[in-house]
């Protein structure tokens, strides 16, 4: 029985991987190690008003959240670019914590998915 998720589709991100779950649990496990990274340097970019920062670092975290179809996380990538191209400081916070929130869930699910998969790899 296939788990469903509220914040990714495993089986979208199972057919981006072409059905290789080792390496969805090598991407999940990359992905988990670098987005703090990613996202504290967004906020240092935020909070200094870099805007050019800011859209980068969103592009970026765009594609590695991209590999599992986080729709949330990914609006709140978009709005957090729109802000940026816009040189909204306030809306980029707004943005920026809606990201959190759905970073932190995404985070969750994905945190299941690796202690439920320890006996495919």
């Amino acid at each position: 029985m296939t788990m469903k998720h509220t914040c990714w589709d495993r089986e979208q991100s199972l057919k981006r991987m072409k059905g290789d779950e080792k390496l969805l649990f090598r991407i999940i496990s990359i992905f988990r190690k670098q987005f703090p990274y990613s996202l504290e340097l967004l906020k240092v970019a935020i909070e200094k008003h870099d805007f050019a920062s800011a859209r980068f670092i969103a592009h970026t975290l765009t594609g590695q959240i991209g590999n599992f179809d986080d729709v949330s996380a990914l609006n709140a990538l978009r709005a957090l670019d729109l802000c940026a191209l816009q040189n909204n400081s306030n809306g980029m916070e707004i943005a920026f914590n809606k990201l959190k929130e759905e970073l932190s869930a995404l985070d969750s699910a994905l945190n299941l998915e690796s202690d439920g998969s320890r006996s495919i790899r």
